[in-house]
């Protein structure tokens, strides 16, 4: 594992606090979450369907996904020892929390500091205040340095409620030119099998980029965890007999591919923009061959 990462499980697992006014009582912590985690083997987004019936029922798709905040800040900053020492050895002693001495830090270095957009003013940012996509608050400022080029101090929520429990903030440098620091909205979407492609820029509306259908006219056939579905019956059911010599075929906790056998093959719906929904999977609505997943864009 290497160093960045090492900092960013410190950050995702260090203790910010308690305080009576937070919610954190009722419903936990990020960072008493966090503790014990595996980041490393956890997805790097998950995703849902909201909105799924059954085939009788059938109704257009919302797409929930989450950004797992390890994986997508791993693969946007790398960890900046020097500026890390520098800034700490300079909170030495303040009362102040760390993160309001940002500014006063960036004011000593030796430096042109600037909002990377050009305007000539850093930038402070908060993701919960904007379309997110992040399994945790962000909050940071960045800078550009002139030995290591885009930077940033960064610090992520770790409490219950946003307006308090932050992390220390560490500092990193961006990778490229840092714009992907400002991608938290963004996912992408596409088929294991085929071509089709899809994006989102707030986290809301998906757009085809080679795909032939849009997400929101999509048709979904949801099947949950402990339903039945069977030859006889394409219809998921929690419980069904055909008779004692006709019993299902399928077993309770359903297959991905035996559910869209029955589905696509025996209710003849194998049209564009139906997707099935079984076994922890989600079936291309234009190839039905291939499986859907998301990632950071």
């Amino acid at each position: 594992m290497n160093k960045t990462k090492k900092v960013l499980i410190e950050m995702l697992t260090e203790n910010t606090g308690r305080h009576f006014l937070d919610s954190g009582s009722a419903y936990g912590r990020n960072w008493e979450r966090n503790q014990g985690r595996d980041f490393e083997s956890e997805p790097e987004c998950v995703f849902e369907f909201s909105r799924c019936a059954g085939p009788r029922d059938s109704r257009t798709v919302g797409i929930e996904f989450t950004l797992n905040v390890f994986h997508w800040l791993a693969n946007r900053v790398e960890y900046c020892e020097d500026l890390d020492e520098d800034f700490k050895e300079f909170c030495e002693g303040k009362d102040t929390h760390p993160f309001a001495l940002v500014e006063d830090w960036l004011d000593e270095l030796e430096t042109d500091d600037h909002l990377i957009d050009g305007d000539g003013n850093r930038q402070s940012v908060n993701t919960y205040n904007g379309e997110d996509a992040l399994s945790q608050t962000l909050q940071y400022t960045t800078f550009e340095h002139e030995e290591h080029g885009y930077c940033v101090a960064l610090s992520i929520h770790g409490g219950c409620d946003v307006r308090g429990g932050y992390t220390y903030p560490r500092i990193f440098q961006l990778a490229g030119d840092g714009y992907d620091l400002y991608d938290n909205a963004r996912g992408h979407m596409g088929c294991d099998n085929c071509d089709a492609t899809w994006y989102t820029d707030d986290t809301c509306n998906w757009y085809p980029n080679n795909g032939e259908t849009k997400p929101e006219d999509w048709k979904v056939f949801g099947f949950e965890p402990g339903q039945v579905v069977c030859d006889r019956n394409p219809q998921p059911h929690d419980k069904h007999t055909h008779g004692e010599d006709a019993l299902c075929n399928f077993a309770r906790d359903v297959d991905f591919n035996a559910a869209k056998d029955a589905l696509f093959d025996a209710n003849k719906t194998s049209d564009v923009g139906t997707v099935l929904v079984a076994g922890g999977k989600s079936s291309c609505p234009e190839c039905h061959e291939g499986t859907l997943s998301i990632g950071s864009y």
